[in-house]
């Protein structure tokens, strides 16, 4: 259950990505460009921290 969780959430952490990211690639001023950037990019890094989570799940390291 917390890897379907962890997944749907990278999926849409995805998605929003992409929307701010598309958003920021047709904003008419700088300071829309900027914000837009900004969040697209936190919500990238919050995808792959959750990737890792999820691969940490599937993958335990030994130790």
């Amino acid at each position: 259950q917390v890897e379907s969780m962890l997944f749907a959430q990278a999926n849409t952490l995805d998605m929003i990505f992409g929307h701010l990211a598309r958003k920021a690639a047709f904003s008419e001023y700088l300071n829309q460009f900027q914000a837009h950037l900004s969040l697209a990019l936190k919500t990238q890094a919050q995808c792959r921290a959750t990737l890792e989570a999820l691969a940490g799940i599937k993958n335990p390291r030994g130790g």
